[in-house]
């Protein structure tokens, strides 16, 4: 008895060799995407941050400016005046 052989097939090894190259590939890729996600909300979270000081400092700076002109050009408006125009 001769036993037929098929040549054309996969094996069970190769099969599941096959599947565990598949599973490092794609578990590369999640990493990849999570460290993509992971950097896409620092950058999101640091604009925002960014946004905030922006208007602290500027409405800060509004109050400075207020201050110093008063001070220097001597602009003194005590309750119940109106300013001069």
């Amino acid at each position: 008895m001769s036993a037929l052989k098929n040549n054309n097939a996969f094996t069970l090894i190769e099969f599941v060799v096959s599947v565990l190259i598949l599973t490092v590939g794609l578990l590369g890729l999640l990493q990849t995407i999570n460290t993509a996600i992971s950097n896409n909300m620092g950058n999101t979270l640091r604009n925002e941050a960014t946004v905030v000081a922006d208007e602290q400092l500027s409405s800060r700076s509004s109050i400075v400016d207020f201050e110093f002109n008063r001070i220097y050009f001597g602009k003194h408006q005590f309750e119940g005046e109106q300013e001069d125009t």
